[in-house]
């Protein structure tokens, strides 16, 4: 019998978000194929933040106004995925711009037919994004199946 197929898509500026998602899946290595896909502006945001970038980045994430992605592998687009996973962050109480900017582009059909489960990595106030973002993959044709919020509870 041929192990399922699953697609973990994601953005993480610092890593953390993709942390989560590799703790999400450890227990099922070996038992799936699983594969990554990473959101990549064309013109990533510098890290670490400084306020003026921060600030100038809000009219956009929360008008989400999408910017320029980076296609994934081939491979990706060419695989039957069985599951997608996918991990994003909310920025401004809205889907961050590269989560926005993901489900925008023609690369969100990967989505089209397939059952998806989000992972949200935040501080809290997640769900106007989280509202967000199931219009969007209603949009791309995808089936939302659940839904999972860890919230780090460490002062701002």
């Amino acid at each position: 019998m041929e192990q399922p197929k699953i697609l973990v898509i994601y953005y993480s500026q610092t890593g953390q978000q993709r942390t989560i998602l590799d703790n999400l899946v450890n227990d099922i290595k070996g038992k799936a194929s699983i594969d990554y896909a990473e959101i990549i502006l064309e013109k990533p945001f510098p890290f670490p933040w400084s306020a003026w970038t921060f600030f100038d980045a809000m009219p956009e994430t929360v008008e989400g106004i999408a910017s320029p992605i980076k296609p994934f592998d081939q491979k990706i687009y060419d695989t039957d995925y069985d599951l997608v996973i996918f991990g994003y962050q909310p920025w401004f109480l809205n889907p961050s711009q590269p989560t926005t900017s993901f489900l925008k582009s023609e690369h969100a059909k990967v989505l089209k037919g397939k059952p998806v489960v989000t992972i949200i990595g935040c501080r809290n106030m997640w769900l106007h994004g989280q509202e967000k973002v199931k219009k969007e993959l209603i949009g791309a044709g995808a089936n939302l199946v659940g839904n999972i919020v860890l919230t780090d509870r460490a002062t701002n």
